[in-house]
């Protein structure tokens, strides 16, 4: 994914819909049985995301089980099913763009690849998408199962994340505030309501870099002249490196 953008500007507004949304997927992952052990959950952003939260299966791997890739499916809808659970669907985001289309192509497999659909059949679709050779009324039917598993596990979901709101509610606050956590906290803060034993590494509310240039301009105004309050900052540095304070002399002068 990445190195981490460590000096990106996140507002806490997004840190908080990150942090809801990661924590999601991780408690997801903790509590459906057949998912792949949680390795890392995360609000740096890498590349394109915002926060992410690593899986890892046990062993090499050459093929799943149907719970295993039900088990995914639902762990993918995590994100999502939080934003809506903790500020409404009006304020879903698109982060959960890359997630549904896992979801869906896993699920559409299901139907078309792996024969897991007794009214398509234990037959294989060739293409991409399954439907390549395909009748019109056999893609119809594709469609149908796809969409069925998917609101299944929506379903399934959502009523997770709501029976385990406290937890949930943990794991998010846990994120803005250590920013990275290992596969073991996240176990540790779901299961056993057990913080990490480590100093807190972020204590605005989520917030990371200078935030200041967001701020309307008459909110900046007190940083002084200069692009985002670059003429104050340099006095600063100047008189730190001087060993004294201009401000300091002008007012000694003054008397």
């Amino acid at each position: 994914m990445g190195a981490e953008k460590v000096s990106a500007v996140i507002q806490p507004e997004t840190a908080k819909c990150t942090a809801y949304h990661e924590a999601g997927h991780a408690l997801v992952n903790i509590l459906t049985d057949g998912s792949n052990q949680i390795h890392k959950a995360t609000i740096m952003p890498r590349g394109n995301s915002l926060g992410m939260v690593m899986q890892l299966p046990e062993g090499d791997q050459k093929s799943q089980s149907y719970k295993q890739m039900m088990a995914f499916i639902d762990v993918c809808y995590g994100g999502r099913v939080a934003e809506e659970l903790t500020f409404g669907p009006e304020n879903i985001t698109s982060g959960a763009s890359s997630d549904i289309y896992q979801a869906s192509k896993t699920a559409r497999a299901l139907v078309t690849k792996y024969g897991f659909s007794e009214k398509v059949g234990y037959v294989f679709h060739d293409g991409n998408s399954g439907q390549a050779e395909s009748s019109g009324k056999t893609r119809q039917l594709i469609d149908d199962e796809v969409k069925q598993l998917c609101d299944e596990s929506y379903a399934r979901v959502k009523k997770l994340l709501t029976e385990n709101k406290a937890a949930h509610e943990r794991l998010a606050k846990a994120l803005m505030q250590y920013e990275t956590l290992t596969g073991q906290e996240c176990i540790d803060i779901v299961k056993k309501s057990k913080m990490p034993s480590r100093p807190i590494v972020n204590s605005k509310g989520g917030a990371r870099g200078n935030i200041d240039m967001l701020k309307p301009k008459k909110d900046r105004s007190e940083l002084g002249g200069g692009l985002f309050g670059l003429g104050k900052i340099t006095r600063k540095f100047t008189d730190a490196v001087r060993g004294g304070s201009s401000e300091e002399e002008e007012k000694d002068k003054g008397k």
